[in-house]
């Protein structure tokens, strides 16, 4: 929370922020508060086995006013099947591993 608000002082825009929310936002419910014009979210971490990146997202993109932004605009989650023996272990800097790729998901929240 003390980075965000270190951000936000910094490029002077204390006056547009109403609060600072500690929740989880991939449940929390902001219907009480005034329409969200931007919301960022940064959850893409260990390929969103701590952060849920899309349920945030999802959750955050029902409470933005009509014309609002929601950084990322944009997921796109891909798969690939792997030999973990060959991938992870020290090879040539030019190896390409064989993998069967699946198809990609995206999901898109501009309007």
């Amino acid at each position: 929370m003390d980075n965000a608000r270190k951000i936000i002082g910094h490029f002077g825009f204390e006056d547009f922020i109403d609060d600072y929310l500690l929740v989880d936002a991939s449940t929390a419910d902001f219907a009480n508060l005034r329409p969200i014009h931007v919301a960022v979210t940064e959850t893409m971490n260990r390929a969103m086995m701590t952060e849920p990146q899309l349920a945030v997202s999802a959750n955050l993109a029902r409470y933005l006013e009509a014309d609002g932004i929601l950084v990322p605009e944009q997921i796109t989650v891909s798969a690939a099947l792997l030999d973990a023996g060959k991938e992870f272990t020290l090879l040539p800097p030019d190896y390409q591993a064989p993998r069967l790729r699946c198809n990609a998901a995206v999901w898109s929240w501009a309007r």
